[in-house]
């Protein structure tokens, strides 16, 4: 028996919003999305997925990163764009990497020393409207490099002639899940053949929310720290 050799398909959205909809009954199998049906579908599902970007959902957008502050700069902006930093090393001279204790901002601010000079010992990311910004301290006193570990945010559902940034294994747990996104919309929600898919869509993200979490964590004492 002879199988493709293909590991790596993808639908794009355009097929994952039409497979929602005849999973809902709103089209048939043989009918093509109406243009504002997909704009619709398109919209839900960038909101679907920015929603799991909070829930835990996400290693495979794990990031590993360098940051480099100049003296006296205690924060710089991340590039890629990201929704949290879990592990920051500051780069000692020689090359060898010590790592640095986090701090929530909400803490930070009642710091009464925060201009004090010196060779960081904590971070503290602190999110924006549109990026994060990664603070530490004390505030170097020379050019200081750090290497950070964290979470970049879902890239954006632009077209329906993208494909999603998640696995494909989890292609199906999207369109379920954007099929009950889409069922008050299209009229649907009460219909009986809903409460299927509401249960398998619920089932499906269980299982990638299960399969989708760090293999371990630690605790120190100055917080939490992320484990590959």
């Amino acid at each position: 028996m002879a199988t493709s050799g293909v590991i790596s398909g993808l639908d794009t959205v355009q097929q994952i919003a039409l497979d929602a909809l005849i999973e809902l009954g709103v089209y048939s199998a043989n009918q093509q999305l109406k243009p504002a049906d997909g704009e619709l579908c398109r919209r839900r599902l960038n909101w679907m997925l920015k929603d799991w970007q909070d829930d835990g959902c996400g290693l495979w957008r794990v990031t590993d990163g360098t940051a480099v502050f100049g003296s006296g700069v205690n924060q710089v902006t991340l590039s890629p764009r990201m929704i949290d930093v879990q592990d920051v090393r500051y780069v000692q001279v020689g090359g060898s990497e010590r790592p640095l204790f986090r701090k929530e901002w909400g803490e930070f601010v009642d710091y009464p020393n925060k201009t004090t000079p010196g060779n960081p010992t904590i971070y503290i990311p602190r999110p924006g409207l549109d990026s994060l910004a990664l603070r530490i301290w004390p505030v170097p006193t020379s050019s200081t490099t750090v290497l950070f570990t964290g979470a970049r945010v879902i890239q954006d559902v632009a077209a329906l002639t993208d494909n999603i940034d998640v696995p494909q294994q989890y292609t199906r747990t999207v369109m379920m899940n954007l099929a009950v996104n889409l069922a008050p919309a299209f009229g649907k929600a009460a219909d009986p053949n809903a409460a299927v898919t509401i249960r398998e869509a619920a089932r499906l993200y269980q299982i990638m929310r299960a399969a989708d979490r760090p293999a371990s964590y630690f605790m120190q004492a100055e917080g939490a720290r992320y484990v590959r």
